[in-house]
């Protein structure tokens, strides 16, 4: 009953900070900005992974050697091109989804980088706002040490978030009980994290 109750309040919170924005619509530009940067920058990688997929496809192909049967004639090898064609088309899509993920994944570390300043300068505006203490004078100074510090812990937790999948991953290789135990812990870090 305590999880429920935990969870309806973690909805509540997400509510009250954005009627708190629609108050204070100053606020916003610290909120939007690093999604769009974000955003910018996934669009980015896709356009360069759409740019170089055929360059990457031809390379990895070059392992496998060649996929397909030129002008088969008998019947056999019109079978045998068919499966060849499907084998292809499977490992198109693998490739892609696996630079999907490779790319979710520095999305996913940038994101906290990027998001990592404009939280800070958006926490302090919130606390100034509702404190009502102004905060000190600007200074170049403390805005780079500031900056310095907030990547180094954002790089610190992004790299946290990442360690654990890769662990995760691991378990997998459990003989019998590892494909099992795999996507529980997983859904469980996942629902840490999201948190």
């Amino acid at each position: 009953m305590k999880l429920l109750k935990n969870f309806y309040l973690g909805t509540q919170h997400v509510w009250q900070g954005l009627s708190f924005l629609k108050e204070h619509k100053k606020l916003w530009f610290f909120a939007i900005l690093p999604t769009v940067i974000n955003v910018a920058l996934f669009i980015i990688m896709l356009n360069v992974f759409s740019h170089y997929y055929d360059h990457i496809y031809i390379w990895l192909q070059a392992f496998l050697g060649p996929i397909q049967i030129e002008a088969p004639e008998v019947w056999y090898l019109k079978i045998v091109a068919w499966f060849l064609m499907v084998i292809d088309a499977l490992f198109r899509m693998i490739i892609w989804l696996l630079a999907l993920l490779f790319m979710l994944i520095i999305f996913y570390v940038l994101g906290f980088i990027i998001a990592g300043p404009f939280n800070d300068m958006l926490s302090e505006r919130v606390e100034q706002i509702i404190t009502g203490v102004n905060p000190q004078a600007f200074s170049w100074k403390k805005l780079l040490s500031d900056l310095i510090r907030t990547l180094k812990a954002e790089t610190l937790k992004a790299l946290f978030f990442l360690s654990i999948p890769l662990a995760l991953l691991l378990v997998v290789f459990i003989p019998i009980v590892g494909s099992v135990i795999y996507p529980v812990l997983t859904i469980g870090f996942g629902m840490f994290d999201l948190s």
